[in-house]
């Protein structure tokens, strides 16, 4: 039985000394054929290739200077700072730190003189760093066992009192509370002991109601048995908010009475029996010939009048003489309004 054998590279046929001659010249026909085709194949893709020492001025390719000319300027003025950088944090940077590879960058740190340290750090030994991370990752206190101590540290403290800021706080921020707190326990009287001044409310005996200096308000009410006296003013609504008034209680009809300052009238009103108010007559008591107003519930004789029994009349300074009041004439008329009361008597009503 023939051997075929073949080249190692492209698998072209090889006589073989086992095989007779007429089956061997079938294959070196084969293989020369083969080897036709591989020599055809090298020298179309050698004539597709430029010689060895080929060469090309750069003005020669289209545009090539001017991208060269762009990129020398652009690196003539590129100034570069790590903090540029996009993988960098060095903003914070200053004198002696060192670069640090963090969550993605690399970041400015202090440096510590444990990083330059000769002595070896435990657990720390040659080729075994991650190991060494890895033991102290399974040591450290995880989330829950940190909570868990915050828990047992606040116990059952309110809300308001579980942090040490709100702790700090109701402590007035005294370093020394517990100082403090002992010196004005110890300024206070004993459960057994008696101040100097305990008979006293307020520095006032049992003859006084209030103190002589004293001043306020009273929201409530006050109710006196005996008597009251004032040297100053007595003010009544001196909050100015509507009308002032006095109640008196009529013991006889069982009643309130009421005495005051009526703004509606502007003008000192009474309650009487009838539960009317009436306003208060005054009394002139000056000695002017010539006053013209006269107080509310003043009378005059008035000639000359015109209205009927508490109709309203101007009335007047006589013009003839110092002596009498006219309904007429050019004499100055007389303040507020008059009403006849019957015959020639008039009385000023407001």
């Amino acid at each position: 039985m023939p051997t075929d054998v073949a080249t190692t590279h492209n698998n072209i046929p090889k006589p073989h000394e086992d095989n007779d001659l007429d089956y061997d010249m079938g294959r070196i026909i084969l293989a020369l054929d083969l080897i036709d085709v591989l020599v055809f194949s090298i020298n179309t893709a050698l004539a597709g290739k430029t010689a060895t020492g080929h060469q090309h001025a750069i003005a020669d390719i289209e545009g090539l200077q001017n991208q060269l000319a762009v990129l020398a300027d652009g690196v003539s003025n590129v100034s570069v700072t790590l903090d540029a950088l996009e993988d960098t944090n060095v903003s914070d940077a200053t004198q002696g730190m060192l670069l640090q590879y963090l969550t993605g960058k690399w970041t400015a740190i202090v440096a510590k003189a444990a990083f330059f340290g000769v002595d070896p750090i435990a657990g720390l030994i040659a080729n075994n760093v991650q190991e060494a991370l890895a033991n102290l990752q399974a040591t450290k206190a995880n989330q829950a066992d940190i909570q868990s101590a915050l828990d047992n540290l606040v116990g059952a403290a309110p809300g308001t009192l579980d942090t040490l800021n709100e702790l700090a706080k109701a402590l007035g921020n005294d370093p020394d509370f517990a100082t403090t707190i002992a010196g004005q326990i110890a300024g206070k009287l004993g459960t057994g002991d008696k101040a100097a001044d305990s008979e006293l409310l307020d520095g006032l005996d049992s003859s006084q109601f209030m103190r002589s200096n004293a001043s306020g308000t009273i929201s409530g009410h006050l109710t006196v048995t005996g008597h009251v006296y004032a040297t100053g003013y007595l003010y009544i609504n001196r909050d100015n908010v509507g009308d002032a008034w006095i109640v008196f209680y009529d013991d006889n009809s069982n009643t309130e009475r009421t005495f005051g300052w009526d703004d509606s009238p502007n003008a000192f009103v009474a309650e009487e029996n009838d539960g009317g108010y009436h306003k208060l007559a005054l009394v002139y008591d000056g000695s002017s010939a010539n006053e013209t107003n006269l107080p509310i519930g003043h009378v005059i004789w008035c000639e000359n009048g015109s209205a009927n029994r508490n109709g309203s009349q101007t009335c007047r300074l006589y013009d003839g003489d110092s002596r009498q009041y006219s309904c007429n004439g050019s004499g100055s008329v007389l303040s507020g309004t008059w009403r006849r009361r019957g015959g020639n008597i008039f009385q000023r009503v407001s």
